[in-house]
């Protein structure tokens, strides 16, 4: 815990501009209050405006790229919770998919945030894995961020870490090529 601040990360394949301008918006709103931090494989081409953006802002973080999977641990370790959800293509492919993040977050512990009306919201809704909110905009998700105390995110964490590591990770058992 990092007193009052809290801290969002976006962990992982880095190519939702929507996500990131989200993020940034609502660190803007939020001010001292807010710290992302954003982690993984940047892919440049797909964000506009990046790097001016993490510099126009003390509360944002870029941390760089990780080696998968040893590194996922401590990408999420400095995390209070995680943006799970992927706005790249939304209306398809975005609205129906379950991405890493909300396995590889919930394996260590760091909860999930994503839209309600989407497979990985509903996911994380049914399973218990974090929150959602019904509109990706700084103000819906700002309220969701201000009403978190600490005793709920730390009884969020305690019940991701108490699932079974299976819930989270494949075995080889389950079937992998």
């Amino acid at each position: 815990p990092d007193g009052d601040r809290l801290t969002i990360g976006l962990v992982g394949s880095i190519r939702c501009q929507a996500s990131v301008e989200l993020l940034m918006r609502t660190a803007d709103l939020m001010g001292p209050r807010l710290r992302v931090r954003i982690s993984g494989a940047l892919h440049e081409h797909s964000l506009s405006g990046f790097h001016q953006a993490l510099a126009a802002r003390a509360n944002v973080e870029w941390t760089g790229p990780y080696a998968y999977p040893q590194g996922l641990a401590q990408a999420y370790a400095g995390c209070d919770l995680v943006w799970a959800q992927d706005m790249w293509q939304r209306g398809t492919n975005s609205d129906w998919l379950l991405p890493n993040r909300i396995y590889e977050a919930s394996w260590c512990g760091c909860p999930s945030v994503g839209l309600a009306d989407t497979q990985t919201g509903q996911r994380i809704a049914s399973d218990g894995l974090g929150w959602t909110i019904d509109r990706a905009t700084p103000e819906a998700l700002a309220a969701l961020l201000d009403h978190l105390t600490p005793e709920t995110r730390a009884r969020q964490r305690a019940g991701l870490l108490a699932c079974l590591e299976s819930d989270f990770v494949q075995q080889a058992r389950d079937g992998l090529p």
